[in-house]
Order: C-alpha cells, then sequence, then structure tokens
C-alpha cells in the first residue's frame, strides 16, 4: 500500500494479491479476471509436469482445513520422424498409387496412435474440411485438419473418445435439443464450381429425414447450397443447388445401429451416391453449384430441423469429385493412399501427418514433394503397328509404322523390348 520510506501511499481497497515468479499470459490474465482460479491453462503445462492444487475453504470469518486435490502428471505427445511419400514402384507415374508413410510413431505412454492424413494437391488441400472428431475434441470444438481453420463449434453433440468406427472419438448426437456441430462461414466452404464430395462414418437411430451435413441459410430452395442426409427411407442422399433448382438423389438402405461409410459425389456429370465403397445410384446433373453465404451445420438442418440421432465419425467436405477407386480405399481406411484415379500428369501432391493418441495430436509434419510423371505408351500412327523386318537373314530390325516408337513432353524415350523365339527349324 506504500512505497518504502512511506512514499506513494494507496488510497483505496486492495484484494486477492498474488505474486509469481513467472509471467502470465494474456489468456491467463483473462481467466483470472472471470475468477476462474480453479483454472490452470493448457498453455502453462509441459509434458510431464506434475500438478497439484491446494484448496482452502473459508467462511468470511477464518479458514476451514486445507486439503490437497490428487496429483496430475501431465502427458507427453507422440512423436514421430518425418513420414515418407512414395509411388507403388517409386517411378511416380500416373498409373501408380501414391502413399504416405509413418514409419516411427512413438507414445512414451503406450497408448494407441492414429495417424490423421491430409492431401495436398498442387500445395492446395483437396479436403476444404477434414474432421476426424479424434482427441483433442471436446463438448464446445473440434479441429480441422485441412489447414483451412474450418474448425467445429459443438453445441450439444457428446464426445467419447473410445466411440467412432475405429474406436478413436466420434460425436454421439441424441436427435433431440442442440444437436449440431457448426463451421462457420468461409470462403473455402462456399463451393461454386462443378466438383463436389461429401463422406463420413455414420451409425445411425430413430426414422425420418436425418442431416448429416447442411450448408443452408435457411429452408427456402433458394437459401440451399448442398446437402447430405439419411432420407426417411433409409437411403443417403447428396442435394445441390445448381442456380436453377435443387437436384438431389439417394440410393442405397443404411441400416440402423451399424456403422455404414457414406459417400455423395458430383462431378459436373454426374451425382453419385456410394455407401460402404460400392456405388449405389447416379443421375446426370451439369451446372455448377450457386454461392451462398451461410455456416455449414453437422447433425441437423438450419433452425432445428431433421435432426440426426446417432453417431457421426469421420467427416470430409471437398471440392473435388473422388474416384470411385479413393471411395474404396477410405471405406478400407486407406486415408494415407492416393490411387492413381486421383492423379494427372504434372502435379505435386504432399501430405501432413498428424498422430493422435487419443487425447491430442503429436507434432504435425509434412511428407516431401512428389511429382506425378505421365505412363509411358507405345504410340502407333493410323493404320500403324509393331513390325518386325530381317536385314540379310541375319540382322533384325523393329520399326513403328508413321510415328517414333514413344513421344513425351517432345522427349524420347528408350524402350526395352523382350525377345522370346517362337519355333526354330532343324
Amino acid at each position: 500500500g506504500e512505497f518504502p520510506a512511506g512514499f506513494s501511499k494507496f488510497n483505496g481497497t486492495i484484494d486477492e494479491v498474488r505474486v509469481y515468479n513467472f509471467s502470465l499470459t494474456a489468456d491467463e490474465v483473462l481467466a483470472q479476471y472471470q475468477n476462474r482460479t480453479d483454472l490452470i491453462l493448457a498453455s502453462r503445462t509441459e509434458e510431464n509436469d506434475t500438478w497439484q492444487a491446494a484448496v482452502t475453504p473459508n467462511d468470511g470469518y477464518e479458514d476451514g482445513v486445507t486439503v490437497f486435490s490428487n496429483t496430475l502428471k501431465i502427458r507427453s505427445s507422440p512423436s514421430q520422424d518425418d513420414p515418407i511419400l512414395n509411388s507403388t514402384y517409386g517411378t511416380n507415374l500416373t498409373t501408380e498409387n501414391l502413399t504416405a508413410y509413418n514409419i516411427s510413431t512413438f507414445d512414451i505412454q503406450g497408448d494407441a496412435i492414429k495417424n490423421i492424413y491430409n492431401w495436398f494437391r498442387n500445395n492446395t488441400p483437396i479436403a476444404v474440411a477434414n474432421l476426424p472428431f479424434e482427441g483433442g475434441s471436446n463438448a464446445t470444438f473440434t479441429k480441422d485438419y485441412s489447414s483451412l481453420e474450418n474448425n467445429g463449434i459443438v453445441n450439444g453433440p457428446g464426445w467419447r473418445n473410445s466411440s467412432g468406427y475405429d474406436g478413436f472419438g466420434a460425436y454421439n448426437f441424441s436427435g433431440a435439443g442442440a444437436n449440431n456441430i457448426t463451421l462457420k462461414n468461409t470462403a473455402s466452404l462456399n463451393i461454386t464450381g462443378n466438383q463436389l464430395s461429401i463422406e463420413a462414418w455414420i451409425k445411425p437411430y430413430g426414422s425420418g429425414n436425418r442431416q448429416i451435413i447442411a450448408r443452408a441459410a435457411g429452408t427456402a430452395s433458394t437459401q440451399r447450397q448442398y446437402g447430405f442426409w439419411l432420407n426417411a427411407f433409409g437411403s443417403i442422399a447428396l442435394e445441390i443447388n445448381n442456380g436453377t433448382n435443387n437436384v438431389a438423389l439417394a440410393g442405397g438402405v443404411v441400416p440402423n445401429n451399424a456403422w455404414a461409410h457414406v459417400v455423395g459425389v458430383y462431378n459436373g456429370k454426374n451425382i453419385i451416391i456410394y455407401t460402404d465403397g460400392v456405388q449405389k445410384n447416379i443421375g446426370a446433373q451439369t451446372g455448377n453449384i450457386t454461392a451462398q453465404v451461410s455456416d455449414v451445420h453437422i447433425g441437423e438442418f438450419p433452425a432445428g430441423f431433421s435432426k440426426f440421432n446417432g453417431t457421426i465419425d469421420e467427416v470430409r467436405i471437398y471440392n473435388i469429385s473422388l474416384t470411385a477407386e479413393q471411395i474404396r480405399e477410405h471405406y478400407r481406411n486407406r486415408t494415407n493412399l492416393i490411387s492413381p484415379s486421383m492423379t494427372v500428369e504434372k502435379e505435386t501432391w504432399n501430405a501432413t501427418v498428424a498422430p493422435n493418441d487419443g487425447s491430442k495430436d503429436g507434432e504435425i509434419k509434412t511428407t516431401k514433394n512428389l511429382l506425378v510423371r505421365r505412363a509411358i505408351e507405345l504410340v502407333f500412327g493410323s493404320g500403324g503397328q509393331l513390325k518386325m523386318n530381317s536385314t540379310g537373314g541375319y540382322n533384325v530390325t523393329m520399326t513403328i509404322a508413321n510415328q517414333p516408337l514413344v513421344k513425351l513432353n517432345s522427349s524420347d524415350y528408350n524402350v526395352t523390348l523382350g525377345w522370346s523365339i517362337m519355333g526354330r527349324g532343324g
């Protein structure tokens, strides 16, 4: 209340004096202002710290007995070395799979680890929202791993780290009351081209229309941009607004109380529905998707309609069309693999890998880039064929009529020919 020697005397009331031997962060100061002295923020803790609190009750006259809490040791995050990205045969051709390998994930507690993959084509993520609902999710927040920060705001659904189709975490939707996860309106979620894919794992209950994903400002047709739901017949439906009308296609039947991998694709020519890696319906459709200003809603339609009853896991939204081959790989839980049906000559691909131990991520690392090369093919001219001619009965040459043997990007390639003797006279 005063400086030494009686200078600068304070005039007023002072309360709750604390002195720390470390610097408080802005978030910690805010928590103290909000009277959250019972809270230690995550930014204050470090791996292998041991924490304990002493609680002293006071009735305004005197203290009661101080009681100490249990001790709590801060867990370490899983670790990994640099992941590797390879093609099937190491030649990076358009005919090969691309596979990201996490070769050294380690968790000091011995927890099971799930590696969360996110793919980039020409330095752009192919998913505009990648929400696996794994450890680190909670009652208010779930992380987007697409790198676009389309994180989910949770309002009602309960998260369990042992739930999910793979046992690593999912959200349970009650089908009533507060029942949604919201991704706030962003440019990346406003998909306006002629490519869209939505996928999720679901375990439904109940009946009627049950919304999985909706991007809509309201219920009117002009307010709906895209939607993905389980209809009253138990079929998966995808809707898009192409500016002329709202077009929906449904297919397959998803039974209650069982996990199903469900995907809806629009590729500019067709809407296609898949369940468990198998195409269930296809319908012709063209046109670009109409722009809309809206949040994305998971688990219900805006204004609380068509609430989902059950569990939703592994939600992803893409502004590209997934191929049938890629969808089959995702159904097989091969999210670390890109099918050759997804790649084109001269594209550059890489992937990030986030190891998750059921409670939090380790350091997210990125593979090196891989440049896709075109697979080499023999090219014949019109009516051309491979011919064998002899010279003097001794030397044999191979020629192709009308065109060079192989021509790719203005460069000639050597071709190795295998020879076999079909028969020899005496």
